[in-house]
């Protein structure tokens, strides 16, 4: 596991990665999903050396218990099935409107002359509100 570990995080050969302070390294170990009972009874220990910039050497052990995470519940509804079920969500409101005599969609249509005609008659009125204003002042 160890090889692996220095492989994942970008050493080969004694390399040497520098790693400010609070930067991370992080990858995907495994998942739970499917592998509860055998992840259970695993324990992975992580040994971990580094040297500060003043070069002391400092070395932490940790131990990775999955069996730990496996009564965890997540707050909430998990994202894909939350997805999964708005999709549904969705299509049934599409199919509403799509095949339902009560919920028809109205379309509204203009054409090309029909914007022109719309905006002929908005400068129709407009000339002739200025007209009528130029009338009042002139009175």
């Amino acid at each position: 596991m160890l090889a692996q570990m220095s492989l994942l995080s970008g050493t080969k050969n004694g390399g040497h990665i520098h790693l400010s302070p609070n930067n991370k390294i992080k990858f995907f170990l495994t998942t739970l999903y499917g592998r509860a009972e055998e992840l259970k009874k695993l324990l992975i220990k992580v040994k971990v050396k580094y040297k500060n910039l003043e070069g002391k050497l400092y070395k932490h052990e940790y131990i990775l218990d999955f069996s730990e995470l496996l009564d965890i519940r997540r707050s909430g509804e998990p994202s894909i099935k939350k997805i999964a079920n708005n999709l549904e969500k969705i299509q049934r409101d599409i199919n509403k409107l799509l095949f339902s005599s009560f919920h028809k969609i109205k379309v509204i249509r203009y054409t090309k002359e029909d914007i022109e005609n719309e905006q002929r008659e908005i400068l129709e009125e407009k000339r002739k509100f200025e007209e009528k204003q130029q009338k009042k002042k002139t009175k």
